[in-house]
């Protein structure tokens, strides 16, 4: 299973993490986890593009971490646009993926 993290300080977006493997089909024909992945870079692209010194982005194995280094209304756009976007998938997958947001 996909796991999207969001947290949020004081009502603002602090940090994203996704890990993990949808595991809907062997390696190179699981749609779900493409789906996830086009997504999530994707954001990193917007992130990049749109506020490319608000984000600190660190890509590994099955894990993605980003942290806001600082706030903006594209900040929160952005973020708010990516957690619809994998609410989507969730809608169709939901034993595959699961997305918290944490409050703090």
């Amino acid at each position: 299973m996909v796991l999207v993290q969001f947290k949020k300080i004081k009502n603002h977006y602090d940090s994203l993490i996704i890990s993990g493997h949808a595991e809907f089909a062997k390696k190179g024909q699981d749609l779900v986890c493409a789906g996830i992945s086009a997504i999530a870079f994707g954001a990193l692209n917007g992130f990049n593009e749109l506020a490319p010194n608000n984000f600190d982005i660190v890509v590994a194995d099955n894990l993605i971490t980003v942290s806001v280094v600082e706030q903006s209304e594209t900040v929160e756009q952005l973020m708010n646009f990516t957690k619809y976007q994998f609410k989507t998938v969730y809608a169709q997958y939901p034993e595959y993926i699961n997305i918290k947001v944490t409050e703090v």
